[in-house]
């Protein structure tokens, strides 16, 4: 072999020393112990400020041992590497104004509505000056953490060309982008920091009657929970809404299209006070326009209403979402209503006498006893509220009047085909 032959072939053979590369046994082991004990896994920071995977000693000592290992103080808390700084970062000032846009703007003058543009955690600090505490309702929409989208992180500490070189994503304002991607583990931490500043800061916009409501996919529904727990408190809590967007074939368990919201008051006590949330009953406009005319032309006689009312109902097709009412058919001078039972629903059964207007015997009693008790009975037979048989030998009712319920409680669960 010639000197040049030989040269080449010891820098081919150095070139492929110098391309292996040992397993990351670490990084391994981790893996190993995720597998066996995936409770004793959680996120830290590297020298370099990057998320990793790393294990808990103190729990994985309690896994393996069979009496109580001594170690840090327990108390129930939610923490994760940055969380300080996400409170720093929420309490900091910033120098910064809103620009008007005249040219870009429609009536600028006079227009009630405002739309901002730029980067949400500074616009959230400088709302707060004109209008901390007035905020009726603030709706949101963040990043699901799926791997596939992106977060904003706050970091404007650097010069604008190392800022660039360094990040290599930006939005059309240079503001950093970051992709939670599958490759780094889809890590909560940074998504969990972005999240809390912006909550705490919208929480101060709220006024007391204020409610937000927050979108969020299965990722991390368990983390946005906690941290709404602690920046608006766990008895704010008002509902946990599930959108079931339609139905994905193509899954190995169940089908995985199911999104949520979560609703949380600035103080929940106090909006309760101001009424009840609920919601018209479909069609029931219809009818009560329906029934108002038959009144009208029938000068309130209330057995040709229902008459008439009954024809109503059996005009309709069968799958008519009016049908549902069409047990609302009686009338009387407060309005249209059915005869419901008036038994008791309870354990306790109220024994009385009552007695028949007509025929003044006493009449047929449920046999679980009346829904209510004497005073309260006889008070609604006082304001018409009863609706007694022919005679004595039939149960009375109890009336529904359509008007009492024309709306419903609002359900949790919604579908809207995606």
């Amino acid at each position: 072999m010639t000197n040049s032959a030989q040269s080449n072939q010891q820098a081919t053979d150095a070139s492929d020393y110098l391309d292996m590369h040992s397993p990351n046994l670490v990084d391994d082991n981790v893996q190993k112990i995720m597998a066996l004990f995936p409770n004793c896994i959680t996120e830290s920071k590297d020298e370099h400020g990057n998320l990793k995977k790393a294990v808990d000693f103190d729990l994985l000592r309690q896994e393996l041992s069979q009496s109580l290992v001594e170690g840090g103080q327990e108390r129930y808390r939610l923490d994760w590497p940055g969380k300080r700084q996400a409170i720093l970062e929420a309490n900091s000032p910033i120098a910064k104004m809103l620009r008007p846009a005249r040219d870009e703007s429609v009536n600028f003058d006079n227009t009630e509505n405002l739309f901002i543009e730029g980067d949400n955690l500074e616009a959230l600090k400088l709302l707060q000056e004109s209008y901390l505490g007035q905020v009726k309702m603030i709706y949101i929409d963040p990043p699901y953490n799926t791997g596939n989208d992106f977060i904003y992180e706050d970091d404007f500490s650097e010069n604008t060309a190392d800022f660039l070189e360094r990040s290599e994503q930006v939005d059309e304002e240079g503001n950093r982008l970051v992709a939670n991607t599958e490759s780094n583990g889809r890590f909560h931490s940074d998504w969990m920091s972005m999240i809390y500043s912006r909550l705490k800061l919208a929480r101060n916009l709220l006024s007391d009657d204020g409610v937000i409501f927050i979108s969020i996919g299965p990722e991390e529904v368990k983390n946005l929970l906690g941290i709404l727990g602690e920046v608006f408190g766990e008895y704010n809590k008002v509902s946990i809404l599930t959108w079931e967007k339609g139905r994905k074939n193509d899954s190995t368990f169940f089908s995985e299209s199911a999104e949520y919201m979560l609703v949380y008051a600035k103080n929940k006590e106090f909006l309760a006070s101001q009424g009840k949330w609920r919601e018209r009953k479909d069609g029931i406009d219809i009818i009560l326009d329906t029934y108002q005319d038959l009144r009208k032309e029938h000068d309130s006689d209330h057995s040709k209403i229902e008459i008439e009312m009954r024809k109503y109902y059996s005009s309709l097709q069968e799958d008519d979402p009016l049908k549902k009412l069409s047990h609302f058919y009686r009338s009387d001078n407060r309005g249209l209503f059915f005869g419901a039972d008036i038994s008791s629903a309870s354990t306790s059964i109220p024994d009385y006498e009552i007695i028949h207007p007509v025929t003044l015997k006493p009449v047929k009693k449920p046999s679980r006893g009346w829904g209510a008790t004497e005073p309260v009975m006889l008070e609604r037979i006082k304001s018409n509220e009863v609706l007694f048989g022919a005679d004595e030998t039939t149960i009375p009712l109890k009336k529904s009047y359509l008007f009492d319920v024309d709306s419903i409680v609002k359900t949790p669960v919604f579908y809207k085909d995606g």
